[in-house]
């Protein structure tokens, strides 16, 4: 959190107020597994009245591996604080330490503001059924609904 604009990251038209990632459904202390929904939030102020402008964040695993890439929709702001969030649902990243790259974007495609490893988390693993306890394969973790059935010969 940068209290005071003129020392925030950034420059005459956008400055860096906060960013954030917390576990959602749980203490904050306790530590994030796989099934842990996450939000990261964000905030900036806007020092360009009527600028087409959107966020984006870049997760990316210890190997340097970018995981995905998301984006808001690009909105025309007003000068003053925007603040943006989503949530990483549980069940969707694999255990791993995270990197959090944020991207100011002016007009769809001009990068005006990135900053690299700007957050750092560590998602752990959590208790499993079944007799495999190694590590489960795949940058994602995603549990997907299954359907089995079977038929008699």
């Amino acid at each position: 959190v940068w209290e005071d604009p003129s020392s925030a990251p950034g420059d005459a038209t956008v400055r860096l107020r906060s960013v954030s990632i917390s576990p959602l459904g749980q203490e904050p202390e306790e530590p994030i597994t796989v099934k842990t929904a996450i939000q990261l939030k964000a905030a900036f102020w806007n020092h360009v009245a009527g600028a087409v402008l959107n966020f984006s964040i870049v997760l990316y695993n210890l190997e340097g591996i970018a995981i995905f890439n998301t984006g808001s929709v690009p909105q025309t702001f007003p000068e003053g604080l925007v603040e943006g969030s989503f949530v990483i649902p549980g069940d969707f990243l694999n255990d791993d330490t995270y990197t959090i790259r944020l991207l100011l974007v002016r007009d769809t495609s001009v990068a005006i503001f990135d900053l690299r490893d700007l957050l750092i988390f560590e998602v752990h693993d959590s208790e499993r059924t079944g007799n495999w306890y190694g590590k489960v394969l795949g940058a994602v973790r995603p549990t997907f609904e299954w359907e089995l059935s079977s038929t008699d010969n």
